[in-house]
């Protein structure tokens, strides 16, 4: 596995395209967690509740699935194909980006934040201004907790595969053109090279 040039341009293109859809899906979570959920917490319960619930039935949606589903899918092509290609450090960039997200941001989305949106939205909005103080307080200090922990690992997956990324470069970079240290006096002996 170890092919140099122009071989591992297809890595390096759909890794590109994995460093894009991260980078959607991070700052994607990131806006929740530093303005839409500050911004709801300071307006009625009961509009926070209606707003919350208008966001997560118009965010299925065709131009946001590529950046949450699209992770999954071209995080595997790509640790499948560096793995053919590439090999090493790199390809155990890759696969630890794509583990970080699956479980931290993808899996923790579905099994956690999801249902409580559908709770959320099957309950409606409450016509007792208490009962919806208290159904809007305990819903979003629970799911923007959740929100930051998906932040965090969408962006930590995101540095990993940056860092795959660097590992290709360097995998494609001409051997001559690497930082190399010079030779010891001992190992010019063993090559019978004179001593200047």
């Amino acid at each position: 596995m170890n092919p140099s040039g122009n071989s591992n341009g297809l890595v390096s293109m759909v890794c590109l395209v994995q460093i894009i859809l991260l980078s959607a899906i991070f700052g994607f979570f990131y806006a929740y967690s530093v303005s839409v959920m500050w911004g709801l917490d300071l307006v009625t319960p009961s509009v926070a509740i209606e707003a919350m619930n208008g966001i997560n039935t118009a965010v299925r949606n065709g131009a946001f699935a590529p950046s949450f589903f699209g992770p999954v899918v071209v995080g595997a092509i790509l640790v499948l194909l560096a793995w053919r290609r590439v090999g090493g450090r790199t390809t155990l960039m890759f696969l630890a980006s794509w583990l970080v997200y699956v479980c931290g941001g993808f899996v923790l989305t579905v099994t956690l934040n999801v249902p409580m949106n559908a709770e959320m939205l099957a309950l409606g909005v409450p016509n007792d201004p208490l009962v919806a103080q208290q159904t809007w307080a305990a819903y979003s200090q629970e799911w923007t907790a959740y929100n930051h922990i998906r932040t965090g690992f969408a962006g930590f997956s995101l540095l990993l595969a940056l860092f795959g990324f660097y590992g290709i470069a360097r995998h494609r970079q001409p051997i001559n053109q690497r930082s190399a240290r010079p030779a010891s006096p001992a190992t010019l002996q063993s090559w019978n090279l004179p001593l200047l």
